[in-house]
Formats: structure tokens, C-alpha cells, sequence
């Protein structure tokens, strides 16, 4: 028997043909921000398999429902990167992304907290313990290393919605 749950946020009636879902805030089992048809009728792909079949309700509740496999999942971001999995075929299919988030995000978001610190504290005199506050800093907004640059934002992203 599934626990009692949260209603999703959105059912599968509100997406159009070629929509794309970012879920990003769940990771827990018991939750979920779509509903389980929303899952059925996406191409499904995630940051990290392990993670989202141990975490993510959305396909883990789907799952128990029968409805789908842990095939579902076509491939993990870095496979579409590296193009080892293939994204969407045709205009009209509806794409699904679900993160949990990783280490890696952590990692890169706490690094960017880090470098906006640093720069905080050099403009405003300040020295952070053990930081070089001497050392230049990106200044370049497309640097894949500068703290105003989308990649670097982009982390921030995973916790904007936790139940």
C-alpha cells in the first residue's frame, strides 16, 4: 500500500505536446511534483539513476503503480552531454528532467558561495581566514568560473522547491 501523499503539483492534463519538465525540487519517495502519467508520457532523463530510483517519488511511485520500469529513465544528463543517450526525436515529444541533486551540485554551489565571499570581501577590505583575497577573480560574466555566470547560478536551482 503507497503512504498518503501530497497532491502533485501538476498533472499530466496541463502539459502540451513538446513541453519540457524540469522537477528539481522533490527528493523524497513519498512526494511528488507531477503526476504519475505525466512520467508515462515524457521521455524520462536524470542527473544521476542511482539517486532518483532511491529518492525521486515521482518515478519511484510510478514505478510501484506498475506503470513503468526503471528503463524509463533513458540516460543521465552527462549521457545527453556526451551524447551517449539521445534526447528528444520529434517536436511534439514531452521531455522530462528530474534531479535529486548530487555531490557535484553541492560541491559547486558551496564553491560559488566561496568565490562570491571572496569577492564580497576584497571589495569590502575584509579577509576571509585562510583566503587569498589578493588573488584575481574572474571578471568576465562568460567565464565558465565566474560567479555571475548562468552555469554557476544554475545549481542554485535544485533547492528552489522542497515539500
Amino acid at each position: 500500500m503507497l503512504p498518503v501523499q501530497l497532491p502533485p503539483l501538476f498533472d499530466d492534463n496541463n502539459i502540451q505536446p513538446g513541453t519540457h519538465i524540469d522537477l528539481v525540487g522533490n527528493h523524497s519517495h513519498d512526494c511528488r511534483e507531477c503526476d504519475s502519467q505525466s512520467v508515462v508520457n515524457s521521455r524520462c532523463y536524470v542527473d544521476s539513476r542511482i539517486n532518483v530510483l532511491n529518492e525521486a517519488g515521482e518515478l519511484l511511485i510510478t514505478i510501484e503503480e506498475g506503470l513503468i520500469n526503471k528503463d524509463h529513465v533513458l540516460g543521465e544528463l552527462a549521457e545527453l552531454c556526451a551524447e551517449k543517450a539521445s534526447g528528444r526525436e520529434t517536436t511534439e515529444e514531452v521531455t522530462l528532467f528530474k534531479s535529486v541533486g548530487t555531490a557535484l551540485s553541492d560541491l559547486s554551489a558551496a564553491h560559488l558561495v566561496y568565490q562570491l565571499l571572496q569577492f564580497l570581501a576584497r571589495d569590502l577590505s575584509i579577509h576571509l581566514e585562510g583566503s587569498d583575497t589578493s588573488a584575481p577573480l574572474p571578471s568576465s560574466p562568460s567565464s565558465p568560473s565566474s560567479p555571475s555566470s548562468p552555469s554557476s547560478l544554475i545549481y542554485f536551482s535544485s533547492y528552489a522547491y522542497n515539500y
